[in-house]
């Protein structure tokens, strides 16, 4: 799948370039909250790449995204992986204020108390 296939450094390029992310954004825009549960992990680390950064965030994946980091809602992993998607987008600076006009500073400081680690370093980075 996509999402595996993202994991891989060299993948992100190749998705990237054979036009993959707006197909992955399509599906975070969907109103099924398990189809945008599963295409996290592609945004996330197709958010690793500069040039994704502000397409991901302009495009409409952002509030899925941020409804992911409640961790009691979406769980660990869920919630980790959002996290991480918001420091990554958040590293261009045209994002920042986009960032904070969906109200994402809350949450992720609320997710600075998670019980996981994994979680709180995410939110923390």
């Amino acid at each position: 799948t996509i999402s595996e296939l993202s994991k891989n450094p060299d993948m992100m390029e190749v998705i990237t370039e054979a036009g993959g992310l707006e197909p992955v954004l399509y599906l975070a825009r969907s109103d099924d909250k398990k189809v945008q549960r599963d295409i996290l992990t592609a945004l996330t680390t197709l958010s690793f790449l500069d040039r994704n950064k502000s397409p991901i965030c302009m495009n409409g994946a952002l509030p899925p995204i941020i409804d992911c980091i409640d961790e009691s809602q979406n769980g660990t992993t869920a919630s980790k992986l959002a996290c991480s998607a918001i420091a990554n987008l958040i590293e261009a600076t045209d994002n920042m204020q986009t960032i904070f006009n969906h109200g994402c500073i809350p949450l992720l400081i609320s997710a600075l108390e998670s019980e996981s680690e994994s979680v709180r370093r995410e939110s923390a980075r």
